[in-house]
């Protein structure tokens, strides 16, 4: 199983004097061979894989930036980075 992650736009999205927020659009294609055994696990498989990925870019990349800028939060995550 493999995965292409491409950014399809960077934006602002509202500002203000203490804070810019901005959205990251991903777009992100999971391939694996239709040969695959079993058939029915092949679906299952890339939903797993989807899901592993939507828990890990937002971490991985909150974890990057705060790095690079301070402090930044993330919708969705339950504490701020």
């Amino acid at each position: 199983m493999s995965a292409a992650v491409w950014v399809q736009s960077i934006r602002p999205y509202g500002s203000g004097l203490a804070i810019t927020s901005g959205v990251l659009l991903l777009h992100v294609r999971i391939y694996t061979s239709f040969l695959s055994q079993p058939y029915d696990a092949i679906d299952p498989n890339v939903l797993a894989a989807t899901s592993a990925l939507i828990v890990r870019i937002p971490v991985t990349l909150i974890s990057a930036a705060t790095a690079a800028c301070g402090q930044l939060t993330c919708w969705g995550c339950r504490e701020r980075h």
